[in-house]
């Protein structure tokens, strides 16, 4: 599947070189290209962070005041 992926990424990037398509084409072009290079990216060099390393989490739990003592 690799090779196949790399030949169409290779049209993508023909297609944008000769200039010919008009600017919301180009720009599908530009995502089909980005696409490719994520799915190709992880095969190519392995990952070091875990998946989650850059995943904020954020608590928007509110604190209760203290109920008065009886």
């Amino acid at each position: 599947m690799d090779p196949e992926l790399a030949k169409v990424r290779e049209w993508a990037q023909a297609e944008l070189d000769e200039l010919r398509e008009p600017p919301w084409a180009t720009g599908r072009y530009h995502h089909l290209i980005q696409a490719i290079d994520r799915i190709l990216a992880p095969r190519a060099a392995p990952a070091e962070k875990s998946p989650r390393a850059n995943v904020i989490q954020f608590c928007t739990a509110r604190r209760r005041s203290p109920l008065p003592r009886r």
